[in-house]
């Protein structure tokens, strides 16, 4: 009979078990500083692209908006109270291309009542997190409320 140690493989040797150690150490500080140099800018200069594209919309939905109005529209108008009652924001819905928006907006209502506060939920009138409109995503320090 076959003494039992002749069928184990033979033991890696302690330098073999450094070198592997020193090989993925190599690794993963390769892979992050390919997230810090190369990942990272190109994220950041999508956003800035994402913002500047949604800047331009803000603009010619603005100048659409004068063009048919003969003004720019006011930061809002206001109830008879004098409390602001709908904002900019949603007097230029159909110049941004969200008619099917601004045609389930209340304006008999005010901004914040049960009803059009539900439509600032997943829809892009400056308070959703989900279409992010008003918001440029290289912005860290933005909340939700910011426009």
């Amino acid at each position: 009979m076959a003494n039992s140690s002749e069928h184990l493989p033979p033991k890696a040797s302690t330098s073999r078990w450094k070198v592997a150690l020193v090989v993925a150490t190599v690794l993963v500080v390769a892979a992050l500083l390919v997230q810090r140099l190369l990942i990272q800018p190109a994220r950041e200069a999508a956003f800035r692209t994402s913002c500047k594209g949604q800047l331009k919309i803000f603009g010619l939905a603005l100048h659409n908006y004068h063009d048919n109005y003969g003004s720019f529209p006011p930061a809002y108008l206001a109830a008879q109270d004098g409390r602001p009652m709908h904002s900019w924001r949603v007097l230029s819905l159909t110049f941004m291309g969200e008619q099917a928006l601004h045609d389930q907006y209340r304006f008999s209502e005010m901004w914040n009542s049960p009803h059009n506060s539900t439509l600032a939920d997943g829809l892009p009138i400056g308070m959703s997190g989900i279409v992010p409109m008003y918001h440029c995503g290289s912005d860290r320090d933005s909340d939700w409320l910011d426009t």
